[in-house]
């Protein structure tokens, strides 16, 4: 490790640049190295890393041999561990978690789905992090949504986020573990299952000197919120 000082730095393939007291990032030279190790060209761009098909799957496309199926699963752990986690928070998510749920087994299929996220990825290389944090005494939690039954088995996907200024500071979209009856039931399990993530950052701001005011749980459900305040009251 060596040290660095100024408003740039460079930390395990993360740019970190200081601008207006924002802290822009990003993972160009990573993402080069993604896009050069798939077998195929993605010199062309898709508009969004996947379609409305994303979590479709058909058992009768072919199977991957050993060698393309280990290396999607490796395109797969490094998009998931490195870009979605460090720099590619929101837009990555839904595609790279579901791809990670196929890397036991992956067909034809889930290969045409990682080529476009790497189209995708392509041609937003130059797209930046940019983080700042605006007042310590709140957290904004975001439960954005919470889609039902969106997979072939019918759990749901849950997405939050959490923020103290502009850009987010934890993102997270995931298949839910529970199958639920209904879509508001599905809010309740995505309710459920993102604060945990907002109570460690809260415990970790603490820890680090700072009093946080105010949690404040955002829902855009009428109907969780109503059985939320039931349940409070």
């Amino acid at each position: 490790m060596s040290i660095t000082r100024g408003t740039k730095h460079t930390y395990l393939g993360m740019n970190f640049e200081v601008i207006n007291g924002k802290v822009v990032m990003d993972m160009e030279s990573y993402l080069d190295e993604c896009i050069s190790s798939f077998e195929e060209s993605v010199a062309s761009s898709a508009a969004t890393p996947a379609n409305k098909a994303l979590m479709v799957i058909n058992n009768n496309s072919t199977k991957l041999n050993d060698d393309k199926r280990e290396l999607f699963h490796h395109i797969v752990q490094k998009m998931l561990h490195i870009l979605c986690k460090r720099t590619r928070l929101v837009d990555l998510q839904v595609a790279i978690g579901f791809l990670c749920t196929r890397v036991r087994s992956p067909s034809l299929q889930d290969w045409l789905k990682l080529r476009r996220v790497l189209q995708y990825v392509h041609g937003t290389k130059d797209l930046k992090r940019v983080v700042s944090i605006d007042n310590f005494g709140r957290i904004d939690i975001f439960v954005v949504d919470a889609s039902h039954g969106a997979h072939t088995d019918y759990p749901g996907q849950t997405g939050g986020c959490m923020k103290m200024g502009s850009g987010i500071l934890h993102g997270r979209s995931s298949k839910q573990n529970l199958n639920s009856k209904s879509s508001t039931e599905s809010e309740l399990i995505g309710v459920s299952d993102y604060p945990p993530y907002s109570i460690w950052m809260l415990n970790f701001y603490k820890e680090q000197g700072y009093e946080i005011g105010k949690v404040v749980l955002q829902q855009d459900n009428e109907s969780t919120i109503k059985i939320l305040s039931c349940n409070i009251n």
